[in-house]
């Protein structure tokens, strides 16, 4: 177990990596030593999950989005999708030029009492090799992009939204933002998937 666990450490430093030679994030020797360092099996998993604020440190969160990001809140809500029955542990976090949400949902979650996993409402998602299964999606207004990143697992689904503006952002073209937006939300989940299910 504590041999694919660091496996799959490495896999996400090297994305970590790969993302910084396509110009989509930023990756640092602090990233990747403290990538390394979580734990193959954390002691406390559920109350990681309990409290996903908790899952990243704020330099995790600068790395992963490239700037000074604000303490996050943790809450509970609705997965927002009208195919899915589910409330969710949340944590929400914003900058100048961007916000960022983070929804877990476990199986107790689910109104029915059984975790599904199903693709986005979005007719336009796509597939994207993460998780079990994953999907992206993404619309951009004027000069906003929204997108979500949805990754389930044989135990839980992963939400993350991320928001931000082009103009505020420096990003360039809306298409040149809706790919950062995409990195940052895939390597939030790589992380993610690494502390509640390694």
């Amino acid at each position: 177990m504590q041999a694919h666990g660091e496996a799959a450490i490495r896999r996400t430093a090297a994305l970590a990596c790969a993302l910084v030679v396509l110009g989509l994030s930023g990756c640092s020797v602090e990233w990747l030593e403290q990538a390394e360092a979580v734990p193959a099996v954390p002691v406390e998993p559920a109350a990681w999950v309990a409290e996903p604020c908790e899952l990243f440190s704020a330099s995790d969160l600068e790395t992963i989005f490239g700037t000074v990001v604000s303490f996050g809140r943790n809450g509970i809500s609705r997965i927002d999708d009208p195919a899915i029955e589910a409330d969710s542990r949340h944590c929400r976090w914003s900058a100048d030029a961007l916000d960022a949400s983070l929804q877990i949902a476990s199986a107790p979650d689910f109104d029915s009492g059984e975790l599904a996993c199903v693709a986005p409402a979005d007719p336009r998602a796509l597939e994207v090799d993460l998780g079990t299964r994953a999907w992206w999606s993404e619309l951009t207004v004027a000069e906003s992009t929204l997108g979500r990143l949805r990754v389930c697992t044989d135990g839980s689904l992963i939400d993350i939204t991320v928001v931000g503006n082009a103009d505020a952002a420096s990003a360039g073209s809306p298409t040149e933002l809706a790919s950062t937006l995409r990195a940052q939300a895939e390597m939030m989940a790589g992380a993610t998937l690494l502390r509640i299910d390694p």
